[in-house]
């Protein structure tokens, strides 16, 4: 199967020095708006739900500034691969995996953020349905 692509744009991005800074009452805030963010996305573009595992590549889109660290977006891939799953502490995901551990959830693939100055901010989120086509897990 061909990998599902969507952006979330509508929201701020939070790289993760900014993530640690914070108290805990308005990271928990910002935890729950990615994952929210996920479920509408998965709900807007219509993905399907009972995957049996998914491997997450995420990649941001800068409209201006700095370019962070490759790794400056982790925070925010687990509150959205926690949105796109199920787990037997939180049925309020979307239900695109059963859980997110290992059995389902294959991998995170986070690539170097870029620039482009003609569209907005954004994290560009790849589904590869079974894991990673060049993974052997």
């Amino acid at each position: 199967m061909d990998p599902v692509i969507f952006e979330i744009d509508w929201l701020d991005l939070t790289p993760a020095n900014r993530w640690h800074a914070l108290h805990w009452a308005p990271k928990s805030r910002l935890v729950e708006e990615w994952r929210e963010a996920a479920i509408y996305a998965a709900r807007l573009h219509r993905l399907p739900k009972g995957w049996e595992s998914v491997g997450v590549q995420i990649q941001a889109r800068l409209r201006s500034g700095q370019l962070p660290d490759p790794d400056a977006f982790a925070p925010t891939a687990k509150a959205l691969v926690d949105g796109l799953a199920y787990g037997p502490r939180d049925p309020h995901g979307y239900g695109l995996i059963p859980d997110d551990t290992g059995e389902h959830y294959k991998g995170l693939l986070l690539l170097p953020a870029f620039k482009d100055p003609s569209k907005r901010s954004a994290l560009i989120v790849t589904l590869h349905q079974g894991g990673f086509p060049w993974s052997s897990i």
